[in-house]
Order: C-alpha cells, then structure tokens, then sequence
C-alpha cells in the first residue's frame, strides 16, 4: 500500500518502481540501483550540494553585512538622541544664567557639545560654579 507522499514514476529497464519523498531509505534521489544491486551514485547531488553551500555562504555575508549596517544606524540614532538629551540638559541649566543673552546661551551650548572635557566639567559643578564656568567661557577666558 502506498502512502500519500508516495510518487509513482516508470523506468523502462526497471519497470514501476516506488519512491518516497520522506523518509526513503533506498539511497538519495541521485542514486540509482543497477541490476546486481549495487547503487551507481551520480554527480549531480555533489553538484547541487556545492551550488546550496555557495548559495548558504553568500546569504549568510549578506545576513552578516546587513546586521552590522543596522547595528552601525542604530548606534548613529542611539548618538543623536543622546546629544539631543545633552543639548536640552545644558540649555535648561543655562536658563537660570540671567547674564547671558539667548544667543550667548545657544554659543555656549553648541562649545560643551563639541568639547567633552568641557561638558564634563560643567555637569560635575554645583549650579554656582556652572555659572562661574560659563561666565569664564563667554568672556573668553576659557
């Protein structure tokens, strides 16, 4: 009796021979038996194993490439939206310096965002000495 996942197909030397789809255990598809019982295998499953290892090699660069571009965007926003937080934290601490103008202000943000040592700094001292800081570096004494 024949399963469901049984193919029927005629060889002439042969005649009607039974092929599963899972689980054959006569051999692989690209063997065949001769007539004394020994199995003949060809070149094509060799083949074909060679073209699915190139084809696996190469979807596995293109997975491992695009995985390291992702990883390269989300640190590039992750960086955005950091400097955005540092930017807003240094122009609210600047709001209580009635000393300076807006545009002072926006000057001496934009100086602790490209200067890290500076920014630094500036976070590490009491609200008095920030502005002591800041005094210093809009006079240009900094």
């Amino acid at each position: 009796m024949l399963s469901h996942n049984t193919v029927l197909y005629s060889r002439p030397q042969f005649g009607l021979q039974a092929a599963t789809r899972l689980g054959n255990n006569s051999g692989t598809a690209s063997e065949s038996v001769t007539r004394a019982g020994k199995r003949k295998t060809s070149g094509k499953r060799k083949a074909l194993n060679q073209w699915e290892e190139r084809f696996i090699d190469v979807l596995d660069s293109f997975s491992q490439n695009t995985k390291d571009s992702l990883n390269v965007v989300a640190s590039r926003l992750g960086f955005e939206h950091d400097a955005e937080k540092k930017r807003n934290a240094i122009f609210e601490s600047l709001s209580n310096m009635h000393f300076l103008s807006t545009e002072a202000k926006m000057v001496v943000t934009m100086r602790l965002c490209k200067n890290p040592d500076e920014l630094s700094m500036f976070f590490s001292l009491s609200q008095d000495n920030q502005a002591v800081m800041v005094k210093i570096m809009h006079e240009g004494r900094l």
